[in-house]
């Protein structure tokens, strides 16, 4: 499959765009980048002195990988994907093997499995140059933008 650039396919930006690299493989495979460089701003309080990536941006960049999957698979010329915001649904499991400091490069590999109703699984691992880093399940949802610009109207209070 053609790779395309990260933010052509997801709809994050800095700094909460995780993920830097990412080529779908097949339909439902693909591997990435994701780096958090030492002046990245989620160090300033974690932790002062001793920076380490939180464990919940390295399942964010993961769930940014399952999401280039599933949006890889939308032909460029469709138009659909502004209709749409693929969420992170649930952790089903996540394990942490080590920790990840800032400048690590961890190396992403992800696979889409069969969707439960609007809820679509995605497992995989992390690495860094060769050691485990992450290993992860995740709740994937694809809802229509409507739906999420309509709840956050509500909550401001707009409708």
């Amino acid at each position: 499959m053609a790779s395309r650039p990260v933010s052509d396919l997801l709809p994050h930006r800095e700094p909460f765009l995780f993920l830097r690299t990412a080529t779908a493989l097949s339909a439902t495979t693909g591997c990435g980048t994701a780096l958090w460089p030492a002046d990245h701003p989620i160090f300033a309080g974690h932790f002062p002195g001793l920076p380490i990536v939180p464990g919940v941006c390295q399942i964010e960049a993961a769930a940014q990988l399952a999401a280039f999957i599933a949006a890889s698979n939308v032909p460029e010329d469709a138009g659909v994907l502004p209709e749409f915001v693929g969420v992170l649904g649930g952790v089903r499991k996540t394990l942490l093997h080590a920790p990840l400091f800032p400048g690590d490069v961890l190396e992403l590999e992800a696979k889409l499995h069969t969707g439960l109703g609007p809820m679509g699984l995605c497992s995989g691992t992390g690495q860094r140059a060769g050691q485990r880093i992450i290993t992860f399940e995740l709740m994937l949802a694809v809802v229509p933008r409507t739906q999420v610009e309509a709840a956050l109207a509500a909550k401001r209070g707009e409708v």
